[in-house]
C-alpha cells in the first residue's frame, strides 16, 4: 500500500508542475533582425512588454496579446498571440496491490486540458516602407 502512495504522489507531482507555472514561451525572429516587438496585454491589465528580434520571452498563457513588430524604415507588422485550449485522454498505470505486495495494475483513463498560447514561434519578414532605401538609385 505504500508503493501505491508513493506512485501516485509522483504521478500528481508530475502531471500538477507541467501547468502550475500558467506560461507559455514565445520565440520570435524577423527579418530583418533587431526588430522591436511590443506584447500588449489585450485586457490592458498588464504593462506592455518588449523585446528585440531575434528573442523568447515567457507571456501567461491565458490572456490575449496584440503584438506588434517594428523597424524604422519597415511597415509595422502586428499579429494576435491568444490561448489556445486543447483536450486529450491520458491512460495511467497504477499498479494494483494485495496484502503490500504489487501485483498486476490498474488503468485509469483522465482527460488533459492544457493552454498554450498561438502562434507561438512566429519568424516575421518585414516589408519596406516606400521611400526606404534599398541601395539602388531611381533608375534602377
Amino acid at each position: 500500500m505504500n508503493n501505491t502512495k508513493l506512485f501516485l504522489g509522483l504521478a500528481a507531482t508530475v502531471s500538477l508542475s507541467a501547468c502550475v507555472t500558467g506560461l507559455d514561451t514565445v520565440k520570435m525572429t524577423s527579418q530583418p533582425s533587431e526588430a522591436l516587438v511590443v506584447f500588449e496585454d489585450s485586457a490592458q491589465e498588464l504593462q506592455p512588454q518588449t523585446c528585440n528580434t531575434p528573442c523568447e520571452i515567457k507571456l501567461s498563457e491565458y490572456r490575449t496579446y496584440k503584438t506588434t513588430v517594428s523597424k524604422s524604415g519597415y511597415e509595422d507588422y502586428t499579429v494576435i498571440i491568444e490561448p489556445q485550449v486543447s483536450t486529450s485522454l491520458e491512460t495511467v498505470m497504477v499498479p494494483g496491490t494485495a496484502g503490500g505486495a504489487i501485483i498486476g495494475a490498474q488503468v485509469s483513463t483522465q482527460r488533459v486540458t492544457t493552454e498554450s498560447l498561438s502562434p507561438n514561434d512566429l519568424d516575421v519578414i518585414l516589408i519596406p516602407t516606400e521611400g526606404a532605401s534599398d541601395g539602388k538609385d531611381a533608375d534602377g
